[in-house]
């Protein structure tokens, strides 16, 4: 005679076989197991059917465990995915902040004196490469924590910008260009260098906001249809 509990027993003894071994995953799948023999009992099955459709349903155990391992794979690579992405941003944002006050540093300490040199090379290749990093990753990040990295970054060096302007109109230490104020180009540049992360970062997530609603408008007249 079938036996509905002891039936469920060997089904569990069958799963941790398998290697699925953490309790709350075969907890669950057990509980879609009962609620989906419970309904097949209310249909007018018998036990032993209704059992043995529900292990069809669910899938055997080594389809499963392969199910659980490509979960646990993609959660382990998303992990290794947004601590990239954050440190990308960390990295790049202090990437451009040094650039930046090296222009400072070279063009003017204590006086504005612009000049070519190897110094000035190496600054805007340093400020070329932060500008195309931030273009790759405001199209990169998705996920929310690497969001919020990204818009502290960007607010971090959009304060540095205004702060830095402001002190480069009203001239009155080391770094603001002596007794007159810097010119416009250079001022302007400087602080567009330093804003082109925050226009990067929220021009992506309008974008991304968008499509969203789209997404959600499409789905709506979907299912009005």
């Amino acid at each position: 005679m079938f036996e509905l509990e002891q039936a469920i027993l060997d089904w569990r003894k069958q799963m941790l076989a398998a290697g699925i071994k953490t309790p709350v995953p075969l907890d669950e799948l057990e509980i879609h197991l009962r609620e989906e023999i419970e309904r097949r009992v209310k249909s007018g099955w018998n036990e032993s059917d209704s059992f043995n459709f529900a292990i069809q349903k669910i899938g055997t155990a080594e389809i499963i465990q392969r199910e659980f391992t490509k979960v646990e794979t993609g959660n382990y690579k998303k992990l290794i995915r947004t601590t990239g992405l954050i440190a990308a941003w960390l990295a790049v944002g202090f990437l451009q902040f040094v650039g930046v006050m090296r222009f400072e540093l070279c063009w003017n300490f204590f006086s504005f004196h612009p000049k070519l040199d190897f110094d000035t090379a190496i600054n805007i290749t340093i400020l070329f490469a932060g500008t195309i990093g931030f273009w790759f990753l405001a199209k990169s990040s998705c996920d929310l924590a690497s969001r919020i990295i990204a818009f502290l970054v960007c607010s971090f060096l959009t304060i540095i910008a205004a702060f830095n302007y402001y002190s480069d109109l009203h001239p009155k230490g080391i770094f603001g260009g002596g007794r007159e104020a810097l010119p416009f180009w250079f001022n302007g540049s400087v602080a567009l260098l330093l804003l082109t992360p925050g226009i990067f970062w929220t021009w992506r997530e309008c974008r991304r906001k968008a499509q969203k609603r789209n997404s959600l408008g499409n789905q709506r007249q979907i299912h009005s249809n």
